[in-house]
């Protein structure tokens, strides 16, 4: 079995028209049930979030979205929608013999959208991109091939999650999303102190311990 993570850029998607538009906010899928998708919506930016949420029920795709819960940084809303592409990865991962990995296996970040997925083997998957393609741009991003039952896509995304607190999870989001950990580094810690409003030493203390407690209860598996 492989684990594999891939982005694709579906033609006439509202939500990855919106992630081009604001590439700053990130749209995580947690529920689907039938036609309707709910989907926590994060940014630093209270600013264009709402933007965001205006743009989107303007689009002519969209049936419905309504706001079930809203912060300064957070929304989560439900949608309907009526675009040509909104059931062909499902189908296409259907007809291929792959498989949604869950939690959380769509997130729409920085004008794509980014999926989860196990592969029985190579064949399928090839088979599988190969549909995909006729969606849109696709590229695999992450493949982790899965020798055991008990690997990653088995970890606890709750109780890994629930190791961090607040503060350091929003450092290490902001951290991976501006590119600190890719190579070489798209951004400095004192950019990140400057965007986070807090001191250098603060950020890699943070980073610090987060990145200790998520290798310390993963570590078993790899």
């Amino acid at each position: 079995m492989i684990e594999v993570n891939f982005q694709i850029k579906p033609e006439r998607c509202w939500a990855q028209k919106l992630s081009q538009e604001f590439p700053d906010i990130t749209m995580t899928v947690f529920s689907i049930h039938q036609e309707k998708g709910l989907s926590r919506w994060e940014c630093d930016s209270p600013l264009h979030l709402h933007a965001a949420l205006e743009r989107a029920k303007a689009d002519d795709t969209i049936v419905s979205l309504d706001v079930f819960s809203q912060d300064k940084n957070e929304i989560v809303a439900q949608s309907v929608c009526r675009c040509e592409n909104r059931y062909k990865v499902h189908d296409i991962l259907s007809r291929g013999g792959c498989y949604y990995l869950l939690p959380n296996p769509i997130v729409t970040f920085k004008g794509a959208k980014h999926y989860r997925i196990l592969a029985p083997d190579s064949d399928k998957l090839k088979n599988v991109m190969e549909m995909l393609q006729n969606m849109g741009d696709v590229k695999i991003t992450a493949v982790h091939p899965l020798e055991h039952v008990d690997d990653s896509f088995f970890i606890n995304i709750v109780e890994l999650k629930g190791l961090l607190s607040l503060k350091q999870l929003r450092t290490l989001k902001k951290a991976y999303m501006r590119g600190y950990f890719e190579i070489p580094k798209r951004v400095r810690i004192k950019d990140l102190a400057d965007e986070l409003g807090l001191s250098p030493a603060t950020v890699y203390e943070q980073m610090a311990e987060a990145e200790n407690r998520i290798i310390a209860s993963i570590i078993d598996y790899l």
